[in-house]
This record gives C-alpha cells, sequence and structure tokens, in this order.
C-alpha cells in the first residue's frame, strides 16, 4: 500500500487521505476513518509532493482547536 510516515508515529496510507485540515501553522490530515493525523513539519515538503495538500484536496480551515 502507498503511503508517507508523516509523524514520528504516523503512517499514513495515501488513499485514505480525505482532506487537509490547518490550524495556523499546523496540519492534520482527516482520513477517511474520521481520524486526524498529525503532520510534522519536516514532513510537509514530502505530503505536498505526494500531492496531499494543494490541487485535488478539499483544504478547511480549522476553527479554534
Amino acid at each position: 500500500v502507498q503511503g508517507l510516515q508523516v509523524h514520528r508515529s504516523w503512517w499514513v496510507a495515501s488513499r485514505s487521505v480525505e482532506a487537509v485540515e490547518t490550524h495556523g501553522r499546523n496540519l492534520r490530515l482527516r482520513l477517511s476513518n474520521g481520524v486526524r493525523a498529525p503532520v510534522a513539519r519536516s514532513a510537509v515538503p514530502a505530503v505536498r509532493a505526494a500531492g496531499w495538500i494543494g490541487e485535488g484536496r478539499s483544504d478547511t480551515q480549522l476553527e479554534g482547536a
């Protein structure tokens, strides 16, 4: 299965990513099962290169925490 390690203890399958949520500088990936996976700042370039951020994904701005 294709995917990426997006945080120290998080590996995410590419087919499960439904949206990217932002709160300030923090990113989270909303997965098909409802889980929100944190994205480490060091992993942002790889997530962007995989096409998970930007075109083809619905980006959501989080309100609050």
